[in-house]
Parts: structure tokens; sequence; C-alpha cells
């Protein structure tokens, strides 16, 4: 039996073969095993791009409902309805200040507004 590779081959071959480390495909492409903070099922995302916290999109949303992020929230003010008294967090207010609580409180405030039995003056700004 004679050799067929070079010895320059033979070791370009070992290179390769220890290179398949950290860095390799099959390395990359390897499942991790992952707990869910929300449920604690224990769940498998996949070895690339960006891990899974969640098991689901219900606990992904559940855990952010629960966990709100301050910075988002430092346009929001808290506000009193005129119509049912209640207080609501006025946020996301683009053009105009919202006014109301609830789409139905918007509907019955603009029914007395025309009506003449209601008058809400426009807020200046705070």
């Amino acid at each position: 039996m004679e050799n067929r590779y070079t010895a320059e081959q033979l070791e370009k071959a070992m290179v390769l073969m220890k290179a398949r480390g950290r860095n390799s495909y099959e390395y990359l492409s390897r499942p991790t095993t992952r707990v869910c903070p929300v449920c604690g099922q224990v769940f498998e995302t996949p070895g690339r791009g960006r891990t899974k916290r969640f098991c689901s999109e219900k606990c992904r949303t559940y855990y952010h409902h629960k966990h709100p992020n301050p910075v988002n929230w430092t346009s929001t003010r808290i506000a009193v309805c005129p119509i049912c008294g209640a207080e609501f967090q006025a946020s996301r207010e683009y053009s105009r200040k919202r006014k109301y609580c609830s789409r139905a409180c918007a509907n019955r405030g603009r029914t007395l507004e025309k009506k003449g039995m209601l008058n809400i003056a426009e807020d200046e700004d705070e």
C-alpha cells in the first residue's frame, strides 16, 4: 500500500480537523437546552442566531406585560376620564391628548358634547 497523499496535504487535513471546534458548522448548529422563566418548561433553541428566551409567544407576551421597561413609558401620563372618573394611563398620544379611558366613554362623551350637556375644554400643554 502506498500513501496517495503528500505530507503537505496530510498536514493541511490535520489543521482542518483541529479547527473543527467552536467555529465549525456542527458546533454552531447544535441545539441549546433552555428553561422558560414564565412556565418553567424545558425547550431547545437552535444553536445559530439569537437564542430564544421563552418557550412560546404566549409566555413572552405575559412576561413583558408583567415586567414593563420604564424607558418605553416616558411619554405616559395619568389622566382622569371625564365620563366615568376613572384614572387611566394615557400613552401613544401623537397629535392630540387623550381625554377618555375607553372607546365607550369617548362615544358617550361625544354624544353628550353634541347635545350640549358636557363641555370639556381642551387642556393646554402641562
